[in-house]
């Protein structure tokens, strides 16, 4: 019983350690999912304004901008 037990201990530790080392990539990537969200939402704004402008101008004089 005191070989399983400390097995057991020994599974419990690595499963502790693996958390623990885990933990704060987990918030990190939460950080950057955030962050990733918010560049989405202004990237939609910014569409959302380019949207307004027509696709031809009249009456121009040329085709290209110098």
């Amino acid at each position: 019983e005191a070989d399983i037990a400390r097995q057991a201990l020994d599974q419990t530790l690595a499963a502790y350690n693996e958390l623990q080392m885990a933990l704060p990539m987990h918030r990190k990537y939460r950080e950057v999912i955030t962050a990733l969200e918010k560049f989405r939402d202004g990237i939609a704004k910014v569409r959302d304004q380019i949207e307004l402008y027509p696709s031809t101008f009249k009456d121009v004089t040329t085709s290209a901008c110098t």
